[in-house]
This record gives C-alpha cells, structure tokens and sequence, in this order.
C-alpha cells in the first residue's frame, strides 16, 4: 500500500461520509477549563512542541552536513530520519490533540477583550521567537529577494558568504513556485535587513502584522469574539503563517479584504480574488467562494471567471513560463495514486462551484481543498490546510471546524514527523472516530 495516499482517502473518505449525513460532532462531555487556563495550555504546549522541533531539526544530517561545510544555520530546519523519532512524534502529535481539545473548549465559553488580544500578542511573541522553521521556505523567500524576477530563471552561480547555505540545502538552482506579485513584496520587505537572520526576521515580523490585520478584517466583517479567538490563540496558525511564515497569510489577508468588499463593491473583490492568484496561483480558485455573497448570478459567476483569467493572464505576462513549468516541479510519475489524487481534486473543484452556486457548504470539503495547491505532490504538506481558509470564510460552522481541527491534523501530516503508525494507525483512528455518530444536517448557504 502507498501510505503516501493515506491523508488524501483520509479526506475523501470524511467528505463522502458527511455527504451520506454520517460524520460526527464534537462532543466534550469533561468540565471546562476557565478561559485564561485553556490559553495558558494552548501556549505551553506550543512552546513544549517548538522544543521538540528544535531538537529534530538539530539531530538531522542535514544540519550536520551544512555544519560539517562551515555554516550554522540560523534557523534550523526539520528534517525525516533523527534520533527516537517515535517518542517525539508521539509527543508532538498528542500536544497537537491537546491544542484542538483545548480550542473545542474555548470555543464554548466566552472569552473577554483583553484575553483575546493578549493571548494573541503571546501567540506571535512565541512565533517570531521561535528558534525553528517547519520548512526551508523561509530561506527560499531570502532567494526570491536577492534575485528577483530571475527568480523564475535562477542562475548557476553560488550565492556568496552566509547565503551560500541556500546553495547547500536546495543543491542546485530552483525555480520559484509563487507568482509575480510575490516578488515586489518580499523584496520590499526584506530589503533593508542587512543579514540572512534579519531578513527572515523581517519576514516574520511582517507576517505577525499581517495575522493582526486579518484579524482586524475578520472582526470588521462580523466574526463573532469567539472565532477570532480559536484563530488569535491557535498555536497551528500561528506556527504555519509567522514562525515558518508561509506567504499564504499574504494571501488569505488579501480575500479576507476581498470578503469584506464583496456586498458592496464586487468589482473590488474580484479583484482582489485575481490579486490572491498572482501571490500564489491556487488562490484564484480557492478564493471563489467569496463570490456566493454577490446576489447576482450573472454577476457572480462572471466574476468567478474573470478572477481566474486576470490571475492566469497577469502571472503569464509578469512571470513568463517558466513559473508555470515550475508549478509541476514536484510532479512524479502517472500511478494509481495520481488518479485518487485526481478524484479528490475534482470533488473539491466541485465542491467551490457549488459554493459559488450558493449550495450548502460541506466542513469536511475543508480537506479537499490542498490536493489544489498540492501540484501532483504525494505528500500533503501541513500549510496546505490553509487552502481551505477562503472555502470555510463565509460560513462560520465550516471555519470554526477547520480552525479548531487545525493544530491536531497538521501536526498529523507534518511529512518529517510522520512514522508508519501514522500512516496506518492514526489516521485511519481519527477517520473512524469522526464516523462514529450521525451529523446534523449541512447549513444552508
């Protein structure tokens, strides 16, 4: 059996059972914490599950081998293969239940003003210290900064002094996957920052200011307290968009904005929809269903198809072919898993026109949604569940679910922290106990 293809059935699996109306609620039957002590549990076990990736990133080869080269890593990396993994992904993997239990409860109970923003501030005081990064994507933006649009056409020759570990890791040149927009912004932002620490710090820093302004918009937009907090104190969210600082916030704060024009002025937010494409590609579909707001079905699917032209056209204009032939860098051989993979695309390709149409919207469709930026990639990379952010933006069942479900299942398909039980136990465990009672009915659109 491909265990690769475990989290994509996974997801398929849990879609289909809600469509048969057998998928599961949450059910805490246990006497809840106050407030402040779910928070104080949130933040601990964020910081118990950063020591821990402090110490995988730390014990790799791939940390010794750059070391053994005369380069420290400023921020280390974690990698497959270091010592007692199964302790440490079992450890990791129950902290990360712990933080969805936790946010199930605090989801029920009210929370104050000041214990929203002050967790929060804690939540991004952690993650911009955080001594470790889930990927080397934080690196490669530092490359995208130093070359610009030849970003999309990297040269062969080395990167000089301390960015040579760039050279080290990725082991010849690569080819940006993020789109014409992208490349201004993070040039802007890094820069003045004279150093490959500082300009990785910058990055964070931006992507902290960016996570309260997505904050802010959502609150704007009517987000009731209690969901902005499962998103303020989510160590997940926090650890994907500004420890790692994936450059889907950039993204998701973009059609955040988008949702909130979308009543009003719906030009603007197809617009904006186009402008999410040209940070990353994907987002120009994934961010259609902002348009189920618009009343007009003319209007509305006109819209969608012109978000995804504009998208399409302007990263063609602004970043020529070759980003297009790096989007299937990734891409392996036609298998029998391409063609699972390729099923579980088209049900969520189904599942954004039936939003767009302004049809019920599934919670467990959230899983669906990363097989869209996945590009014919086995693995489903933890930030891939952002994918699902702008799906569950316009209907507050479906992002409470995926904002509370965030912290257990990333750090369940986090590749480097996956062992064959995870594969063949966990998962399959998860799925089942999810099946285990009927659900309610899907909310009406």
């Amino acid at each position: 059996m491909n265990f690769l293809l475990t989290p994509y059935v996974a997801a398929l699996v849990l879609y289909i059972a809600e469509l048969r109306g057998r998928l599961t609620r949450d059910r805490l039957s246990l006497p809840l914490p106050s407030p402040p002590a779910l928070v104080a549990i949130l933040m601990a076990s964020y910081a118990a599950q950063l020591a821990i990736l402090c110490v995988v990133a730390t014990s790799t080869a791939r940390y010794h081998a750059i070391a053994q080269d005369g380069w420290v890593m400023p921020l280390p990396v974690i990698f497959p293969n270091f010592p007692h993994a199964g302790p440490l992904c079992a450890a990791f993997l129950s902290l990360g239940a712990l933080q969805s239990a936790a946010l199930v409860a605090l989801y029920r109970l009210p929370v104050s003003r000041t214990l929203l923003w002050s967790g929060c501030a804690l939540n991004l005081a952690i993650s911009v210290a955080a001594p470790v990064l889930g990927s080397f994507d934080l690196y490669g933006y530092v490359q995208n900064a130093m070359l610009g649009r030849g970003a999309y056409s990297p040269p062969s020759v080395p990167f000089p002094g301390e960015y040579h570990i760039i050279d080290l890791w990725f082991g010849e040149p690569t080819t940006t996957l993020y789109g014409p927009l992208w490349i201004p912004i993070v040039q802007m932002v890094m820069g003045l920052a004279p150093t490959l620490v500082t300009k990785m710090l910058a990055f964070r820093a931006f992507s902290a200011a960016l996570f309260l302004a997505l904050l802010a918009m959502l609150a704007g937009n009517g987000q009731p307290r209690r969901v902005l907090a499962v998103i303020a104190v989510n160590p997940a969210m926090a650890f994907l968009t500004v420890a790692n600082a994936h450059n889907d916030l950039l993204a998701l704060a973009i059609l955040a904005a988008a949702a909130a024009l979308v009543r009003r002025f719906p030009v603007l937010a197809v617009a904006a929809i186009a402008l999410a494409g040209l940070i990353k590609l994907p987002y120009a579909l994934l961010g259609l269903p902002i348009l189920s707001a618009v009343r007009s079905s003319v209007l509305r699917w006109t819209g969608a198809v012109a978000a995804v032209a504009a998208a399409v056209g302007f990263s063609w204009l602004g970043a020529g072919p070759a980003y297009f032939r790096a989007l299937q860098r990734h891409a392996g051989a036609l298998d029998a898993g391409e063609v699972v993979r390729a099923a579980i695309i088209l049900f969520a390709i189904v599942a954004i026109v039936s939003a767009v149409a302004r049809r019920p919207r599934r919670v467990t469709a959230v899983w669906l949604m990363p097989s869209l930026g996945a590009f014919r990639v086995a693995l489903m990379f933890p930030w891939y569940a952002l994918f699902a952010f702008p799906y569950a933006l316009g209907r507050r069942r479906v992002l409470r679910y995926l904002m509370v479900s965030l912290p257990f299942v990333t750090a369940l398909i986090t590749p480097e922290m996956m062992q064959t039980w995870s594969f063949a136990f966990a998962i399959p465990l998860a799925v089942i106990l999810s099946l285990r009672l009927p659900g309610k009915a899907p909310e009406r659109a």
